[in-house]
């Protein structure tokens, strides 16, 4: 066991090597044809941040990410017994994160008849307007998961 390892174990730290976390995110993946490595693809302030979520949190690669875009189009499913099943969210992480910030995409919450999702919406995107200036993806993620609830405990559909 190397000294690193040995740390690892002793604070619990999930390996940051892969994409993923202990709840079984997919793994994505980190190198492409040409062989570039996964800093990249996927840079490692982002990998860091995802293999520390909660297992809540399911995050995979878009249906449409393009394997050689800088920009990176997550997928984000909400996976908690305590709220409701609400759609994926998509999450475009631009190339110069966490410089610039990643840009949610709940169109599926603002569009169709559904009132709960509508309200999920109006509440998302007031939490997004009081935002700091520099936000990160985690805080994005915090902030539809609390819209979620918030709706939830308010009893409007």
């Amino acid at each position: 066991m190397t000294f690193e390892q040995g740390l690892d174990e002793l604070l619990d730290t999930p390996d940051l090597i892969g994409l993923f976390d202990s709840t079984g995110n997919e793994e994505l993946p980190l190198e492409d044809e040409e062989g570039e490595d996964d800093e990249d693809i996927v840079p490692s302030i982002l990998q860091y941040e995802i293999a520390h979520l909660p297992p809540k949190y399911r995050i995979s690669f878009h249906s449409d990410h393009n394997d050689g875009a800088k920009t990176l189009r997550l997928r984000c499913d909400l996976n908690d017994v305590n709220l409701p099943s609400v759609p994926p969210v998509i999450i475009t992480v631009p190339e110069r994160y966490p410089e610039d910030n990643p840009c949610l995409d709940y169109e599926e919450y603002t569009t169709g008849d559904v009132p709960f999702l509508q309200n999920v919406s109006r509440n998302l995107h007031v939490q997004i307007e009081q935002f700091p200036k520099c936000y990160s993806l985690s805080s994005l993620l915090r902030a539809w998961e609390g819209s979620v609830r918030r709706v939830c405990e308010s009893g409007v559909a």
